[in-house]
């Protein structure tokens, strides 16, 4: 089986480098895109189809959770791991639910595992919140 691909959403320029060159050297992993805001991030679900996107929460105009229901219809099959400070004041409940959370104060090796996990179970999309990972 080939690389999974992955695409990273976060309107923080480091953000979106350290988490390029993180996920890079997961064998099993392959970058294929990134962006800094929801427009961009649907233009990549529906033209690369990436099997996962890590998707920041607070970002300008659209917002990471209003944007799911639309990364979802540009992309059904791709999962989806938010990726955020800010979790506590944000509705993931419903349409907006994505398959995985994992803050940023947590270590990138949760991150990285979520990832993993999340695309060993094949390509259905899990139902809800396969994973919420805190410091």
């Amino acid at each position: 089986m080939g690389k999974h691909t992955v695409a990273i959403v976060d309107d923080q320029f480091d953000i979106r480098e350290m988490l390029a060159i993180r996920l890079q050297i997961v064998k099993d992993l392959d970058v294929v895109g990134v962006a800094a805001n929801a427009a961009q991030a649907i233009g990549l679900a529906r033209t690369l189809k990436p099997d996962l996107m890590t998707l920041d929460l607070e970002m300008p105009r659209i917002g990471g959770a209003e944007s799911i229901p639309l990364l979802r219809a540009a992309a059904p099959e791709m999962r989806i791991v938010v990726y955020s400070a800010h979790l506590a004041v944000v509705d993931l409940t419903n349409e907006k639910r994505p398959d995985a959370i994992v803050t940023k104060s947590s270590h990138l090796t949760d991150l990285v595992a979520t990832i993993l996990n999340l695309l060993s179970k094949g390509s259905a999309r899990s139902v809800g919140v396969s994973a919420t990972i805190s410091s």
